[in-house]
């Protein structure tokens, strides 16, 4: 089936090639001889194999391979087994025909996190082979060149009202992957699909009801060179309903990190922003200072972050509480929310948890303020607090009957 398709797309392209219009356009002709829809020569030395993912292409090399949707459905992109055998495919046979100087253009759906395209672009992440992205979401995310955050890509041929409608009839997750490129992960185990909840920009609070908060995870103290640093803003309203309005996620240095900071603090004006404490000391503090009075940020207010690097779960314990009383909400076509929705599905066995770890400090520092989103658990009483109440009790008995 899947050898099939490859012939059909090569059999396209060899006819194109026959057309009188590719004449006028290119001097490069087929082969008379060799023109076989498995196999196609050019009178310039080119030719043309197709192979389905999984096909043998041994004893063949490629100066440019062409990969054009690797998995044909949903059913096959939710198995880890054929996602693996995808991923040995390219990594063990296409990759290893390509000629000195030869590339890659990889052409799909995004049905899953961790198809190809993710594993690509994860690794790439990890100092591995570079990719240039090209994306194309259905309803733009933020502003682009040539259109507005919020317009269709095609609207003579879906304009925004059709988009929506496609978007209520198949469902948010399918839409997100198929239409807009960025697919969320499976069902969470710490957070759950059902924890996460949407807002449009229209059901945000007005500003001035909000008091703001933004919290720092960095990578800067502890040299994390393939980590990211992360900043996340929410606005918390009447309710004590928390608001996410805003993300940075960069790989940054030191100096880098404390224009972000400051740079996040004046558009938001967050009453207080939090950052690890040891960043500040060693890495950020007095640069930090010193940019602060040269920006006249004087009403900026650093908290500083008591963590430790093995206690991410114990504290993400706030916000995943908060996040099950449906009191958290991210927005629902914001640039960040869809790797963000991952971490938060994939946490704490995720490769990264930055943005969740950031969401966590966020937590810690409204749960040091607020005795709502703090209530001291019942500390329950040993048995020598248990006497000397019981005790007590009938003291008070006895005195009560002496006085009758």
């Amino acid at each position: 089936m899947i050898q099939q398709l490859a012939n059909d797309f090569s059999r396209k392209v060899r006819n194109l090639m026959r057309e009188p219009l590719y004449h006028s356009i290119f001097d490069t002709r087929l082969d008379p001889e060799t023109q076989a829809v498995s196999f196609w020569a050019t009178t310039a030395a080119g030719g043309y194999m197709p192979a389905g993912t999984g096909g043998a292409i041994t004893g063949r090399g490629a100066h440019i391979a062409l990969v054009d949707d690797p998995v044909k459905n949903r059913e096959e992109a939710e198995s880890e087994t054929i996602r693996q055998q995808v991923w040995d495919w390219y990594t063990s046979t296409l990759y290893t025909r390509l000629a000195p100087g030869g590339g890659v253009l990889v052409i799909q759906t995004r049905w899953h996190h961790d198809d190809l395209a993710g594993r690509l672009l994860e690794d790439m992440g990890n100092d591995g082979e570079q990719w240039e992205l090209v994306e194309y979401p259905a309803i733009a995310v933020e502003d682009e060149t040539y259109r507005r955050k919020g317009e269709a890509l095609h609207p003579e041929r879906y304009p925004i009202d059709a988009l929506e409608r496609i978007k209520r009839t198949i469902g948010p997750r399918d839409f997100q992957a198929l239409y807009q490129q960025k697919p969320s992960a499976d069902e969470g185990d710490y957070f759950t699909l059902n924890m996460i909840r949407y807002y449009k920009s229209a059901d945000l609070p007005p500003r001035e009801t909000l008091r703001f908060y933004t919290a720092w995870d960095t990578a800067v103290a502890t040299k994390q060179v393939n980590d990211w640093s992360v900043g996340i803003t929410v606005g918390v309203d009447q309710n004590e309903n928390l608001w996410v309005v805003d993300m940075v996620r960069r790989r940054m240095d030191s100096d880098q990190l404390v224009e972000e900071i400051l740079d996040t603090w004046e558009i938001w004006r967050s009453d207080l922003t939090g950052i690890e404490e040891g960043v500040i000391k060693h890495a950020i503090g007095p640069f930090l200072q010193k940019r602060v009075s040269e920006r006249r940020a004087h009403s900026f207010n650093e908290e500083p972050l008591k963590v430790g690097r093995a206690d991410k779960v114990a504290r993400a314990r706030s916000i995943q509480g908060m996040m099950k009383q449906g009191r958290v909400f991210i927005p629902e076509d914001a640039g960040f929310t869809p790797d963000f929705t991952n971490e938060l599905l994939q946490f704490p066995n995720g490769k990264h948890d930055d943005q969740v770890d950031a969401l966590a400090h966020i937590g810690q520092m409204l749960s040091d303020m607020s005795p709502v989103l703090s209530a001291p658990k019942k500390k329950k009483k040993s048995w020598r607090d248990r006497l000397r109440s019981n005790t007590t009790r009938r003291s008070a008995m006895s005195h009560e009957r002496r006085q009758l």
